[in-house]
């Protein structure tokens, strides 16, 4: 189970800036196991069309059964830069939502952040 996402902040700046994300992951079974946590995003609205989930970053974690522990990741402002319509690299302003997840379908964990 993945719960409890939360970001250091809610605004990023279009340069040099990053923000953190962590969550709580938890083996609920009976045997032990791994899972694959994984970061998503997602830019509403930008001067091009942006694919509707992009993973951002990946962790494998062991856990025994019954065990919890936090996952940490951070985001850049370089991570969400792409190339516009002029083929220039760039981060745009504009609201975004990130997941902490399972897999690509998995909506939950969903957080709200803008880019200024």
């Amino acid at each position: 189970e993945i719960s409890n996402a939360q970001i250091d902040k809610k605004t990023l700046k279009t340069e040099d800036d990053k923000i953190t994300v962590t969550a709580n992951v938890r083996n609920a079974g009976e045997v032990d196991g791994e899972i694959v946590v994984q970061l998503y995003t997602r830019q509403l609205v930008a001067s091009v069309t942006r694919p509707v989930k992009e993973l951002k970053g990946f962790q494998k974690v062991a856990l025994q059964a019954g065990k919890s522990k936090q996952v940490t990741f951070e985001l850049a402002s370089e991570d969400l830069a792409f190339y516009g319509i002029d083929m220039q690299k760039k981060t745009e302003p504009g609201n975004m939502k990130l997941w902490v997840a399972q897999h690509a379908a998995d909506n939950s964990n969903e957080i709200d952040f803008w880019i200024e």
